[in-house]
């Protein structure tokens, strides 16, 4: 039995162990990724809608109920996005109208919210 080719079954494990490790390491990555850009589509799609909130209280003089928002203003969601509320409320002493709203995807775990138009107006995580 002098020169046998091929293998030993002790490297054949550790290389085994080894795959198994980088892909475990890939899928934690990827589900990392997928999380970041559905954040990302979702602070896309709070940064359009005040534009279209805006531009339909430029044309209006007030801001719009939700069912106005979506069926009378030029914004629509991006695929997988999910409302999770829209309010149009008055604020402070003057009674000034404020919409918010929030959104999330599946994909993440987050909800993004934005309070508008109130000065500094941020998009946040809730």
């Amino acid at each position: 039995m002098g020169n046998q080719q091929g293998f030993t079954l002790v490297e054949l494990i550790i290389v085994v162990c080894i795959i198994g490790i980088l892909a475990t390491i890939s899928l934690a990555n990827y589900s990392s990724t997928k999380a970041h850009a559905a954040d990302a589509t979702v602070k896309a799609d709070l940064h359009h809608a005040i534009v279209c909130l805006e531009e339909f209280n430029i044309r209006n003089n007030e801001f719009p109920t939700r069912d106005q928002f979506m069926n009378k203003s030029s914004f629509q969601l991006s695929q997988g996005v999910k409302w999770l509320r829209y309010n149009r409320r008055a604020v402070g002493p003057t009674q000034d109208i404020s919409v918010v709203m929030v959104l999330m995807h599946p994909a993440s775990d987050n909800q993004w919210k934005v309070d508008y138009p109130f000065r500094n107006t941020q998009i946040t995580n809730q």
